[in-house]
């Protein structure tokens, strides 16, 4: 509650008390100026965010316009309080009354306490409301706590493909960039083919700088540059493997704050280079429906969906199980499109693991990099939608993924080498001991593994009936109803079945 208090005068008083004298007005006005000053950089440091969001033609969430605008209000509160307090100081401290300094002093303990609660408790990021998930959020706080550690000088980015690490690195650069936090801000794009050389040529390109000789020669002249440039930030993005540093020139300058990040979906590279490590989940939690109606509508404003189609959306949405690329090319799919014929169509093929042109070549082929390198145990995983560790090792067993003449602890330690692995590549996440695979992961796995033999997969949809009939073809190898409500399947369609029941 705010509590306003009028300069009191009693002319020719002398019952005033010694101690409101000009001394004690003259403090609260010192504090009442520090507490304008720390609102006054806030205000401007959310503006200028603000202003460049819109520059960028983008929109800001909605709770950080609410911030802004209590921001604003509580300058005015004590800037209000600060011309009363400032005409007292006028007037004379002699004939004020003589409780006003205990009131003026509640008063600004009061404001004191409501400023620092809502800048230190509840100041939001400035993000665009593309930015969706209290994750995001989260990640980007820690990433800046990462960068102002001047002990920490390599940063790791780890998740699935499509999950948003690119998007967070961007999100920092162009934060960094605007704050003058680095002289330089470098982004190099390194993928599955780099090379020592193509490296040292990308990072050589940005800081203008022109290489020559061998490889040695190069890492010297690069190593020499990048000293002369003071601090730099280098963003790495999309590294598949150990990159030496040395070899590439790039200096290990934790003296004057450079620092480099990199972003991987391999968790050994991150090992491998002595990252400190940020772990992208691949969820983006109950904001999954705001996501996905954000991107199916225009101009960065949510969709308005009909009620007859609603549902139908949110199943859709959930289908992608909170992968933000699945999400982002589902919803460019269905933009525009108001027929439930064609949702429920979108809908019924995504549960038969049918999917689009679009889906195929835009998430798949992502995801489909990280699964090359393990291709047989992924397509083995891809059959359950929650199974234990021991019992995927023994289904990994009998279907001859690993060697069953060997003694039990052989079998075991490479069953779990390989979910290990598995999960390095992000294909794989473990939680309350019970592996699990994201779902957009499964169903490219079960696309894969249904172009090599007949197989249907129906995992987590709550069936309560075996599917059609006619999908029991003669030449179906393998049927998987995981995590399902059917109780049984006869004997005479059923082919090699796995758990139908949970």
């Amino acid at each position: 509650m705010r509590l306003k208090f009028e300069v009191y005068l009693i002319i020719g008083s002398t019952g005033v008390a010694q101690s409101n004298n000009n001394d004690f007005v003259s403090d609260e006005i010192k504090k009442l100026n520090e507490l304008l000053h720390d609102l006054t950089l806030e205000e401007d440091d959310i503006k200028g965010e603000l202003e460049w969001l819109k520059s960028q033609d983008k929109q800001s969430k909605s709770q950080v316009d609410d911030w802004f605008n209590k921001l604003q209000e509580l300058k005015k509160m004590v800037e209000d309080c600060l011309n009363r307090v400032k005409d007292a100081l006028v007037l004379g401290a002699h004939n004020l009354y003589e409780d006003y300094p205990h009131f003026l002093r509640l008063e600004i303990q009061q404001l004191t306490a409501q400023v620092s609660e809502h800048i230190k408790n509840g100041k939001p990021l400035v993000l665009s409301n593309e930015f969706v998930g209290e994750d995001f959020e989260r990640n980007v706080k820690r990433m800046w706590k990462l960068v102002e550690n001047d002990q920490v000088f390599m940063i790791g980015i780890h998740g699935m493909g499509g999950v948003g690490k690119t998007c967070l690195a961007t999100h920092m650069e162009t934060q960094i960039k605007r704050k003058g936090r680095f002289k330089h801000v470098i982004w190099v794009m390194v993928s599955r083919e780099y090379s020592i050389p193509k490296l040292q040529q990308d990072i050589a390109e940005s800081i203008g700088v022109k290489l020559g000789g061998d490889e040695r020669t190069r890492a010297a002249h690069l190593s020499s540059a990048l000293s002369e440039k003071g601090k730099w930030l280098l963003i790495l993005d999309d590294v598949w493997k150990f990159i030496d540093l040395q070899k590439v020139g790039i200096p290990h300058s934790r003296i004057n704050g450079s620092k480099s990040i990199l972003t991987s979906r391999l968790k050994h590279v991150y090992r491998q280079m002595d990252c400190a490590l940020l772990m992208f989940k691949s969820s983006l939690n109950v904001k999954v429906w705001s996501y996905f109606f954000l991107r199916l509508g225009e101009y960065k404003t949510p969709a308005t969906i009909p009620p007859n189609i609603l549902k139908i959306a949110e199943s859709i949405a959930g289908r992608c199980d909170g992968l933000p690329l699945a999400i982002s090319v589902m919803a460019r799919t269905m933009k525009g499109i108001h027929d439930i014929h064609q949702w429920r169509h979108a809908l019924n093929k995504l549960g038969r693991l049918e999917m689009g042109t679009e889906m195929e070549e835009e998430v798949f082929k992502i995801l489909k990099l990280s699964y090359d390198n393990l291709m047989d145990s992924c397509l083995h995983c891809a059959s359950y939608s929650e199974i234990n560790r021991h019992n995927m090792i023994m289904k990994l067993l009998e279907r001859g993924a690993i060697n069953g003449r060997r003694i039990l602890r052989e079998i075991y330690d490479e069953g779990h080498t390989i979910l290990n692995e598995l999960q390095d590549h992000s294909l794989l996440s473990e939680n309350r001991r019970y592996l699990r695979m994201q779902n957009s992961v499964r169903n490219m796995a079960c696309h894969i593994l249904k172009e090599s033999q007949r197989c249907m997969v129906r995992c987590d949809q709550r069936l309560r009936a075996i599917p059609h009939v006619q999908e029991w073809t003669a030449d179906l190898e393998l049927v998987s109803l995981n995590r399902n409500l059917v109780r049984e399947i006869p004997a005479v369609i059923s082919p090699f079945h796995l758990d139908s029941q949970k």
